[in-house]
């Protein structure tokens, strides 16, 4: 910047001033200088920032690996709270830039995909109520909606699908 500058102190004064209009050179001093004088400052702030943000990735890797090993029980937004640390209002924002949703509907997703898992390697002793209550649900109407509502697919339909089909394999 600083040859492109002496560059054009070499060339015409129109042209000098139109070019220093252009390029705002105040601004542009301004901001070497603060760089100068506050570099140091401003590559802490930065690297604390980074510092945070991978604190936050840490946090909510630890936090998922939690519900995913207790989605059997009962899942209240306080329970994650406690177990984050984290205020409510931070829950919703860091589950929704990493999972673009809240953290409900997120336990909600992952117990209905470890419900299909469990469905469809089902042997003849599992019932799809084994299986509701498995994965935390304690009403097998609630499970049964929120299961077509996610899949489009009535759970039973599912695991009569996987019946057949282990039966079709052992023939």
């Amino acid at each position: 910047m600083l040859q492109q500058l002496l560059k054009l102190s070499r060339s015409s004064p129109t042209l000098q001033n139109q070019h220093l209009r252009q390029i705002g050179l105040d601004q542009l001093i301004l901001r070497m200088l603060a760089l100068l004088i506050c570099g140091g400052l401003i590559q802490r702030a930065s690297l604390q920032s980074t510092k945070r943000q991978s604190r936050k990735a840490q946090v909510m890797d630890e936090l998922s690996s939690w519900i995913r090993h207790n989605l059997h029980h009962s899942m209240q937004l306080s329970d994650l709270r406690r177990q984050s640390g984290y205020s409510e209002r931070s829950l919703r924002n860091l589950f929704q830039e990493r999972f673009q949703c809240g953290p409900v509907q997120w336990i909600r997703q992952q117990r209905m995909e470890l419900a299909r898992d469990k469905l469809l390697q089902a042997d003849a002793s599992i019932t799809i109520t084994i299986v509701a209550q498995s994965v935390g649900y304690q009403h097998l109407s609630q499970f049964s909606r929120d299961f077509y509502q996610t899949f489009g697919q009535r759970p039973s339909d599912l695991l009569r699908e996987a019946r057949r089909s282990e039966i079709e394999l052992q023939a």
